[in-house]
């Protein structure tokens, strides 16, 4: 939503790094593969990015696609002052003549231009535990205590492992050299892991598995992981993926991106990551995306139908709203819904549904609120009250909408493309409301 680059034509994957002030966002530049290199922006308030483009390219190795990686201190990080980060490739095995994934390394004193080490420092599929020939991509470090990093990447158990469905978990002493550790346990199991960090005592991961990403949660590194049985689904399949932690000196933020094919693919907002009381990762609005407020936008309440009250008038659709204020939901019913009503000046309308148990529908709506058929329904399992206050996110077909502080869903508006203007509406009453034009 904040973050699409000029420079090249397309990006996927994304992660971020935090250094002396500055946040440096790393894409996966997708213009004609699932990866061919590596691209970087920079911003020193987290919302507004000066683009700096290509920083890896694939070698001429690389026969299938690059994928993507993290990016760490080198643990002699105050007598080297080298960063660190890994990505990876598919090549032709000369053995066998076979494709085979690897992870490779560079280092940066700047986080912008990078070296690539030579390819004796390759990163191996351990096929002890792992299948040569599949996914071996990623690493995302977590600092060890005795010294250097635990690592958590991509990977696919050899065959015939009890252990299927599962990511690849190690370590390094210098960040540079890894091993890799037996294949843990992960229930249900996944294809991609995404992040893990320790929050307490216990370890929490974000993991793909068909196109979404999952809460997952241990007590030791090395497993057994299990998804967390309350906000499993931390972000919805189509919508948005690939999260990844990333720390800064007042807590644990996370960067995804949002997918929505019709503008192209962008980096969403920053979001917190906490655990509640109870043991469950949740993700919340960073207090770093107010800056995302540019001049004020008039808001006056015109019904429009029984259902919908429009509050905000045709805005910039590519520029994009910031909107907050409260919601009454003590009124809410199964037939009287709050939410909002997003219609674009191009296709249909867009609705989001809050239901007196707390879950969100999201999907298409005419304003007589025909015909609902939701395309995503989210369940926080939070315990929201009478009112809620509330942050939504308009920009592009995209929307991000926070309940009390917490992410109910990025969800991205189809069949939207082309709009140059957005006019924004109520379910169930005239809330309190204000509205700023985006600073992107």
């Amino acid at each position: 939503m904040i973050f699409k680059s000029q420079i090249v034509k397309a990006h996927w994957d994304n992660w971020c790094y935090y250094h002396d002030g500055v946040y440096y966002l790393y894409y996966l530049i997708t213009e004609h593969s699932p990866g061919e290199g590596i691209g970087v922006a920079t911003s020193r308030d987290g919302v507004h990015w000066e683009d700096h483009g290509w920083t890896i390219k694939a070698s001429d190795k690389m026969v299938t696609y690059l994928g993507t990686g993290a990016v760490w201190q080198d643990p002699a990080f105050a007598q080297t002052k080298l960063f660190l980060c890994n990505y990876s490739e598919w090549r032709i095995e000369p053995e066998s003549g076979k494709q085979t994934q690897n992870i490779f390394f560079a280092h940066s004193t700047d986080l912008i231009h990078w070296t690539k080490y030579g390819d004796d420092y390759i990163f191996r599929v351990d096929d002890r535990y792992y299948d040569k020939y599949g996914r071996w991509d990623c690493i995302y470090p977590m600092p060890r205590a005795e010294g250097g990093y635990w690592g958590t990447w991509t990977a696919t158990a050899r065959p015939g492992s009890p252990h299927q469905g599962t990511i690849g978990i190690g370590y390094s002493d210098n960040g540079l050299r890894w091993h890799a550790m037996d294949a843990p346990y992960v229930s249900p199991g996944v294809d991609e892991s995404g992040a893990f960090w320790p929050f307490g005592d216990r370890i929490y991961a974000m993991f793909g598995h068909g196109g979404n990403m999952f809460g997952y949660v241990s007590e030791t590194v090395a497993g057994p992981y299990t998804m967390q049985p309350f906000n499993g689904t931390l972000f919805a399949k189509g919508h948005t993926y690939f999260a990844r932690f990333f720390p800064l000196p007042d807590g644990q933020v996370l960067v995804n991106h949002q997918s929505n094919s019709e503008w192209g693919w962008h980096i969403a907002t920053l979001k917190r990551a906490i655990v509640d009381k109870h043991g469950v990762l949740r993700i919340e609005y960073w207090p770093g995306n107010d800056a995302l407020k540019g001049a004020p936008i008039p808001v006056s309440p015109n019904k429009l139908t029984d259902d919908v009250t429009m509050m905000i008038e045709a805005q910039d659709f590519d520029r994009g709203l910031f909107i907050e204020g409260a919601l009454d939901l003590s009124k809410t019913s199964e037939d009287r819904p709050s939410g909002f009503f997003i219609q674009p000046d191009k296709g249909q309308g867009h609705a989001l549904k809050i239901f007196p148990d707390h879950r969100v529908e999201f999907g298409p709506m005419d304003p007589a609120n025909r015909d609902w058929k939701p395309v995503l329904i989210t369940d926080r399992s939070y315990p929201f009250g009478s009112t809620a206050t509330y942050t939504l996110l308009v920009r592009r077909g995209m929307l991000e909408l926070y309940l009390d502080g917490q992410l109910i869903e990025c969800y991205c508006m189809q069949g939207v493309g082309g709009s140059g203007h957005v006019s924004v509406g109520v379910l169930g009453g005239k809330p309190e409301m204000g509205a700023w034009a985006m600073t992107v």
